[in-house]
């Protein structure tokens, strides 16, 4: 939980050092996203209706946090690997305990989301 409000940081600051190397980084209720170089050139990113977003940008690809087994074996890559997902399940998936609450969980229903890109 964070207050609302605009925050700055790097894609490798995003990274969570968990003992075993995952997806991390998730941000919720986002309205606006820029991602840009050290120029200050790259994307701004807005939710086209009033329904926000959540986003993680992360300097591994998802193939790489899958296989790799420790954190010390990553390898930061060329590339910003950015997700955008509507809606995102609660934490919790079985693997060492109980699975997401109900009231956490994803429902199956169609969802839509609308962004806005425009070249900084």
């Amino acid at each position: 939980a964070a207050s609302i409000g605009l925050w700055k940081s790097t894609v490798e600051q995003q990274y969570v050092h968990y003992p075993r190397p995952q997806m991390s980084g998730n941000h919720e209720m986002v309205t606006m996203l820029q991602l840009t170089d050290s120029k200050g050139k790259g994307w701004t990113i807005t939710n086209g209706s009033d329904a926000p977003f959540s986003f993680s940008a992360l300097p591994y690809s998802t193939q790489q946090l899958s296989t790799v087994k420790h954190d010390c074996d990553l390898e930061v890559e060329p590339y910003t690997y950015l997700h955008i997902n509507t809606v995102t399940m609660g934490l919790g998936n079985s693997s060492c305990g109980p699975g997401v609450l109900m009231r956490y969980s994803v429902k199956q229903q169609p969802y839509s989301l609308h962004l806005q890109f425009r070249k900084k």
